[in-house]
């Protein structure tokens, strides 16, 4: 946020957005505003390429 804050709202406004997608997204941190990304080891660079759109799709639906 523009004033330093933890934003945990924001975070779950995201995460709902995402799952939404059919991405799996997870939340952490002390104020619970962090997204943790914890792909496979066996990700494609076709399911990286998709999971990263979700994302970014998804932060712009939530207002980020």
């Amino acid at each position: 946020m523009e004033d330093g804050r933890p934003a945990p709202e924001l975070v779950q406004r995201i995460i709902h957005a995402a799952v939404d997608r059919n991405l799996l997204l997870l939340s952490c941190g002390l104020d619970e505003n962090v997204i943790r990304l914890i792909p496979p080891l066996t990700l494609t660079d076709e399911e990286l390429t998709q999971g990263l759109d979700i994302l970014e799709a998804s932060l712009e639906a939530a207002g980020a």
